[in-house]
């Protein structure tokens, strides 16, 4: 694959409509998986763009040797380490699309998702954000298939489903986003976990968004995942409240109190899965501050039943 400087001196691309962009950390040993499912399914009407964001395995080495067909316009950029957001915006600055799909390094495109993705945006040019479903799979081959999500109509409706009511899942490699709107609302570089909440939040207030109603990604499971590091969310404190708010309308803000009871009920349960117990206690207690109703659910609830319950017979508090 050519380092992207070697790109900018080849004929301009005018007629590109989709970029894939991929931020790449230590994710070498799903790279190339990633890759294949990416460029297999490339034509003269797309791209791929992968920074490599301070990667210290083999990544670089990877991106160097990996074999692409001329006619694919495929590059990488390296940059030092700066989170995955950072990495992000880097690609959708150096992208030719009108459309970005921003995928994961450990994940993968679904077959056949960029030919629906690309006949969906040819017959809905206005299109702001495209929302599609994906399968979740972990290591030891069990896949589960996640439908897209029902959009509803309204713009609030649509936001406060997506929030609070965990109605609507977006995920990386299941959306497409106009790179106007990415421009817009750049995701937040401060943020090294949930940094994508405030760009879909914004993406979804808009007008023109829409639903594809097939599998567009494989989306892996595995322990070295961010997605289970919970000290990251513990460590953002209200930053991420904070970048969610300001990416929206500022009718949206009677829905923050709920929001951040939720997110700290998210915390709270991987704290206590994680053993956490004296985290997870004051979590539970911050939580029913901001949000009684929300944290009265018994799956919550009994959690926190149970984590008093183990505290109290070791005595570590009262």
């Amino acid at each position: 694959m050519r380092e992207h400087r070697s790109v900018l001196s080849s004929p301009p691309l005018t007629d590109c409509i989709l970029s894939v962009v991929i931020p790449a950390h230590n994710y070498a040993a799903f790279l190339v998986a990633t890759l294949d499912s990416v460029v297999s399914q490339l034509t003269g009407e797309m791209e791929l763009i992968v920074v490599d964001d301070g990667s210290t395995d083999t990544t670089a080495l990877i991106l160097a040797d990996y074999v692409v067909p001329n006619e694919i316009c495929a590059a990488y950029v390296h940059q030092e380490n700066s989170g995955a957001g950072a990495a992000r915006n880097r690609a959708v600055a150096l992208a030719r699309g009108r459309w970005i799909l921003p995928l994961d390094a450990d994940d993968a495109l679904y077959p056949g998702a960029l030919a629906s993705i690309l006949l969906a945006l040819k017959q809905s040019p206005e299109t702001e954000l495209l929302v599609g479903g994906y399968v979740v799979s972990d290591l030891k081959g069990n896949k589960k298939m996640r439908k897209a999500s029902r959009l509803p109509e309204l713009p609030h409706t649509r936001v406060k489903g997506f929030l609070l009511g965990k109605r609507i899942s977006v995920v990386h490699g299941a959306v497409v986003f106009a790179r106007t709107l990415l421009l817009n609302c750049p995701y937040p570089e401060m943020l090294r976990q949930g940094e994508d909440i405030s760009v879909f939040a914004h993406a979804l207030a808009r007008p023109h968004v829409y639903r594809l109603a097939r599998p567009l990604a494989i989306i892996s499971k595995h322990p070295d995942s961010l997605r289970h590091d919970f000290n990251l969310p513990l460590s953002h404190g209200n930053q991420l409240i904070e970048q969610v708010f300001s990416s929206l309308p500022t009718e949206y803000a009677i829905y923050r109190t709920r929001f951040e009871g939720q997110r700290t009920l998210s915390v709270f349960r991987r704290c206590y899965r994680a053993g956490e117990l004296n985290n997870a206690d004051l979590l539970f207690r911050k939580a029913w501050r901001l949000s009684w109703q929300q944290a009265c659910r018994w799956s919550y609830l009994s959690k926190w039943l149970r984590l008093r319950l183990s505290l109290a017979y070791t005595g570590e508090r009262s």
